[in-house]
């Protein structure tokens, strides 16, 4: 997970203009599809894989606390018991929060463009 990181920050720590953005554009893309394939197998190694390990990587890959919703309803309150459950619980709720408010500031822009 680090390498990708690293990858990713060279890439995009910098603001890039013309042909190195379209470059750096299908690079994000091929960054993105990995990252999605690297989550798939994460939902799919469930009751495989010790949950904590599965929520660790999820919280690396972009720090975000997205739980993909697959997941998520796969996760039993003794998931949650663990100091890294509660801290992936509270983490992606604040994801949803911020989620939902991005949402409805966008609606509220499509309410006034009328």
């Amino acid at each position: 997970m680090d390498p990708i990181q690293s990858i990713r920050q060279l890439i995009f720590g910098n603001t890039h203009t013309g042909k190195d953005y379209n470059k750096n554009d299908s690079i994000n893309l091929e960054i993105s599809s990995l990252t999605e394939n690297i989550i798939n197998i994460l939902i799919e190694s469930y009751g495989k894989t010790p949950t904590d390990a599965i929520l660790i990587i999820l919280r690396n890959l972009d720090n975000s606390g997205f739980i993909p919703n697959k997941l998520y309803g796969k996760l039993t309150h003794e998931d949650f018991s663990t100091d890294i459950g509660q801290r992936a619980r509270g983490e992606c709720q604040k994801y949803s929060e911020s989620m939902d408010k991005k949402l409805n500031g966008l609606r509220n822009i499509n309410l006034l463009a009328k």
